[in-house]
């Protein structure tokens, strides 16, 4: 597994995993993303201290993009940020995420100097608990009806990893 920036061979991929509406609860989209502003968010390249953002594509040894991870809601000021995890569904299962959970871990505490990294998930995403978990990541609270999925309100999970102090 090794982490890469985006390119424009993946504008198709990112396309498809960021306009399923099943990603949409838990990403905060409202409205789906034209080619254009995906091809335009790939050719801009990624300063993570620029953007407060950074989007690693997951890919096998053999080439297969299989998910993304992305670290997310830079505070620079208290060296933090969030960490998300997105599987294509036909690659789920493998391993995938908690080998790439872990590259983009220690990349965040090396590379960025973060002190700290949070996840949130869906109380029934008994898959990404699981990741978050074994990563080494501890639950620490739960934001009560935080996600409303237009029929009922559904609790989040908050997770945390300090760094080596």
């Amino acid at each position: 597994m090794q982490l890469r920036h985006p390119e424009e061979a993946d504008v198709s991929i990112i396309l498809r995993w960021e306009n399923d509406v099943a990603n949409w609860l838990v990403s905060d989209t409202i409205k789906p993303y034209s080619e254009e502003e995906i091809t335009s968010f790939v050719k801009a390249g990624q300063d993570f201290f620029r953007d407060g953002q950074m989007r690693w594509m997951m890919e096998t040894k053999e080439g297969q993009v299989v998910g993304c991870i992305d670290i997310f809601d830079f505070d620079q000021k208290n060296r933090r940020a969030g960490v998300g995890v997105l599987i294509d569904e036909e690659f789920r299962g493998r391993g995938y995420g908690l080998e790439a959970i872990k590259l983009a871990i220690d990349s965040s505490f090396t590379d960025f100097e973060l002190h700290s990294l949070y996840a949130e998930v869906l109380e029934g995403n008994m898959a990404s608990r699981t990741l978050f978990e074994r990563s080494g990541f501890e639950l620490i609270g739960v934001k009560k009806d935080w996600h409303w999925d237009g029929a009922r309100y559904h609790n989040q999970m908050f997770y945390q990893m300090i760094g080596k102090r």
